[in-house]
């Protein structure tokens, strides 16, 4: 084989790999085609900012939540514009309340204490419910319930790299008898805390 056909080849190689990792990178995940009369939506990575955001602002009587962690950088951020989606939903008569976890560590508050926190106290400030589990326990949820006809269940905390930059799987299920234990389940928690 000449050498030019060497390089030729060699430089097609690299050139198919620069394009492949540049589509790789830019990859989105399309929303799923799949559902179940429109009643199962499976939500991967940074589709979940766009089907909560919309089923937040149409929720006409409630929405319960409750979260690991719930932390904006800036009032810009999809984590900001979730935020504000539920007090606009507040402003306009919808029950929301929000349980949010609280750790400390060998009785010092983490972070992620701190965060929900300063979190709470905003929306707080904003009239809108918002209470922390016991010390002794990890709330782990990332669980939204709307009008007991809708829940959002998955991995998808609410912070900026869970909605736009992180490997999540969620799903949304629009079924009364399916939402309808989730809201029992947030409100023997709501009750307990």
């Amino acid at each position: 084989m000449k050498r030019w056909h060497v390089v030729f080849i060699a430089f097609s190689f690299f050139l198919a790999g620069f394009l492949i990792a540049d589509y790789i990178k830019e990859f989105k995940m399309p929303l799923c085609s799949y559902s179940a009369s429109d009643n199962i939506i499976p939500i991967v990575n940074d589709n979940y900012f766009n089907l909560t955001f919309n089923a937040i602002s149409h929720a006409n009587k409630s929405i319960d939540i409750i979260l690991y962690e719930f932390k904006w950088y800036d009032s810009n951020n999809v984590v900001a514009k979730l935020r504000d989606a539920l007090i606009k939903a507040h402003e306009n008569n919808v029950s929301v309340r929000i349980i949010l976890d609280q750790a400390d560590y060998r009785d010092q508050e983490t972070e992620l204490s701190k965060e929900n926190k300063k979190t709470g106290n905003y929306l707080k400030s904003k009239g809108i419910e918002v209470k922390y589990d016991s010390l002794k326990t990890t709330t782990h949820d990332k669980m939204v319930v709307i009008d007991s006809k809708i829940v959002i269940l998955g991995s998808h905390n609410w912070g900026y790299s869970a909605l736009t930059n992180n490997n999540e799987a969620s799903i949304l299920i629009k079924d009364k008898e399916i939402a309808e234990y989730y809201q029992d389940y947030f409100d023997n928690l709501w009750k307990s805390c």
